[in-house]
């Protein structure tokens, strides 16, 4: 039987209303939340077709029973590893399942 696990999800900070010296608009922090309840599982690698060498795509899947507060642009800590999410959440009636993928 597969256990249980916290994950952090890792929120994109969102603009201040001021800008830098060049006059971009200053972006926040980011903002970390701890989410309980998900399985973990990994996911098949693929590699990239670039010109200049290969790179190889490593994923997991993130199954949770129930709702939670997660969006495709933020990134999770997952067993001290930061992932980003992979397309789009997969909203089912009985759960969520959200792929990440990281580069290496």
């Amino acid at each position: 039987m597969s256990t249980l696990e916290s994950i952090t999800i890792i929120r994109p900070g969102g603009p201040t209303g001021e800008d830098d010296a060049q006059g971009n608009p200053i972006i926040g922090a980011d903002s970390e939340t701890i989410s309980a309840g998900w399985k973990v599982a990994p996911r098949s690698s693929s590699e990239s077709a670039e010109p200049f060498g290969q790179q190889v795509i490593t994923g997991l899947a993130l199954y949770r029973r129930s709702v939670a507060d997660i969006l495709a642009s933020d990134r999770v800590r997952v067993r001290s590893v930061v992932w980003a999410v992979d397309g789009d959440i997969a909203d089912w009636k009985t759960g969520l399942v959200v792929n990440v993928k990281r580069a290496s």
